[in-house]
């Protein structure tokens, strides 16, 4: 029985510091809750869809099996609803829809080229969670203003934290 305990306690251990030792590779604003349990907690208003991409292969990479909702998720922050049944939200989440808008670098004017931005938008969709493709807010395509999924809705079509 002793060995039984000591093996576990060693394995928990380890755990414990791969997760510490892994902590400085999540993206902003993410923190580990549990081993391969992560929330994303603060102000996400959205920014280039770029960074948001290399955040979400950075938890694929990490093995993240939950990504928990707790705070408002906008604009490019909606990318990782790609995560599909392993994203949930809990009551605080508020997730923020809007169109695309290419633009010209970091800082730039939006692009003028309407077909380039189509042909985003409906990448974009298509990529996302077939509930949430069908969610009234969006399901005729992302709007121009922001269209917000919360509450018992969001629970609903994402699937609630426990």
């Amino acid at each position: 029985m002793v060995r039984i305990l000591v093996i576990v306690a060693v394995i928990s251990a380890a755990m414990i510091s791969t997760v510490n030792a892994s902590a400085d590779l999540l993206p902003n604003g993410i923190k580990w809750v549990t081993p391969g349990v992560v929330r994303l907690a603060g102000n996400h208003p959205g920014g280039f869809l770029a960074r948001y991409l290399v955040d979400l292969e950075t938890l694929k990479r990490l093995g993240v099996r939950q990504l928990q909702l707790d705070t408002t998720c906008a604009s490019a922050c909606t990318v990782f609803l790609r995560l599909g049944k392993r994203v949930c939200v809990t009551g605080r989440a508020r997730i923020g829809f809007h169109r695309i808008v290419v633009q010209n670098g970091p800082g730039g004017e939006p692009s003028r080229r309407i077909s380039a931005e189509r042909k985003f938008n409906d990448r974009y969709l298509r990529r996302l969670p077939a509930k949430i493709r069908k969610w009234r807010g969006i399901r005729d395509g992302l709007p121009w203003r922001m269209a917000w999924l919360e509450g018992e809705e969001a629970a609903r079509l994402i699937g609630r934290c426990t």
